[in-house]
């Protein structure tokens, strides 16, 4: 009976030893907080990749996991801003308190993406009139101009559906140069200082985003911030006016001309002085005789047009180029462009390669251009603009 009962009991042994080897891998590495999801990886399986901070030094386009979750999706590094408003009551205040990456920890860990710098960056640079990328200064730079500013950009993220608050109670006297958080749901919050302490612009990318932090913890909002600063809630915007009704001929856009005018493109880059920055210009051109520059104010040019709003010429850049549109074709460059790259300007921030500027309206648009993170930011032509080549 005893070797009977050594039997069986070897016999079950065994057989849990086989049970164990069918069940799942044991859970993977616990979560980094701050990122919110939008797929999830079904079922068990193998850790995914990459994943966020620990094959990636970033929280964007990779895999986290909320714990006790699956695997979640974060959203792509280069996603265009959206302005879809939050879900009711989701700018209500939180108290936190939030757990954090980046400058909200010790030690500190450096921040190199971020999920709603393209959306702020665009409402400084449309504050401040700078291209973003550049270096400038909110107005004179003094305290004044810091407050007005820092108020404007959140005024205009929250028009566009985000929830805006700031830490009045921090930074340099008066809470100046304080960080500004910036969030859609009550998920994730990302800190921003905007500006430094002598008024300069301080983009997302590198250095101005300074933590992100899940759940969020919500500090003053715009109306406290007024009332510290003692700055009167901004006016109401003024009626527009009455639509002008096109010229003859020209339609909605403003341009009598279509690409059918248009037998060949010509577009300008040239670098901005003392930048990273290369500008561009189209030059739409029509061969044709007799000759008939596409566009309806050449400025005595024969058979070409700049198209640019300074010309006169913005109704026929809309209508002839469509969206200007940055894309890296080869190389480890780096570019920073305000709205996901619709701009006639690009910033060069790191390395050399090769770029392609393409209107949405005529594929015969693009041009290639060699550049480097530097200054001047591209190979410069005797006549002082930007050297061009085919595109691949």
């Amino acid at each position: 009976m005893k070797r009977l009962a050594i039997i069986v009991l070897a016999v079950s042994s065994a057989s849990c030893a086989g049970i164990v080897k069918l069940l799942p891998p044991p859970p993977g590495p616990p979560d980094v907080p701050g990122t919110p999801p939008t797929t999830t990886l079904p079922g068990p399986t193998k850790d995914p990749s990459p994943v966020c901070w620990r094959d990636v030094q970033r929280a964007c386009g990779c895999w986290h996991r909320p714990p006790g979750q699956d695997w979640q999706l974060t959203p792509a590094c280069d996603a265009p801003p959206t302005t879809q408003p939050p879900a009711p009551g989701a700018c209500a205040k939180i108290a936190g308190p939030g757990e954090c990456i980046g400058l909200h920890n010790e030690p500190a860990t450096p921040i190199t993406s971020t999920l709603y710098g393209a959306a702020v960056d665009a409402a400084l640079a449309q504050v401040t009139g700078c291209q973003v990328g550049d270096d400038c200064t909110a107005g004179d730079g003094g305290a004044k101009a810091q407050k007005e500013a820092t108020l404007a950009v959140m005024r205009l993220l929250k028009a566009q559906g985000f929830c805006v608050t700031y830490d009045v109670d921090h930074g340099n006297a008066g809470g100046l140069n304080s960080e500004m958080g910036v969030r859609r749901d009550a998920q994730t919050i990302e800190w921003f200082q905007i500006l430094s302490s002598a008024g300069k612009v301080r983009w997302s990318l590198p250095g101005g985003v300074r933590g992100r932090c899940s759940p969020p913890t919500d500090e003053e909002s715009i109306e406290e911030v007024e009332r510290a600063w003692k700055i009167p809630p901004a006016a109401p915007p003024p009626a527009s006016p009455p639509a002008t009704p096109p010229s003859p001929g020209q339609g909605e856009s403003g341009c009598s001309f279509t690409l059918a005018d248009v037998t060949e493109w010509r577009t300008q880059v040239h670098p901005v002085t003392g930048t990273q920055t290369i500008d561009s210009t189209p030059q739409a051109c029509n061969f044709r005789d007799p000759p008939r520059p596409p566009c309806d104010h050449p400025h005595g040019l024969a058979r070409c047009c700049l198209l640019a709003e300074e010309k006169g010429n913005q109704g026929c850049a809309d209508k002839l180029f469509g969206s200007p549109t940055w894309s890296v074709v080869a190389g480890d460059v780096r570019i920073v462009t305000p709205w996901a790259g619709t701009s006639t300007k690009v910033k060069v921030a790191e390395g050399s390669g090769l770029l392609k500027l393409e209107g949405s309206a005529d594929p015969r648009t693009k041009v290639c251009i060699r550049v480097i993170a530097g200054s001047p930011a591209c190979a410069v032509k005797p006549d002082g603009g930007c050297l061009t080549e085919a595109c691949p």
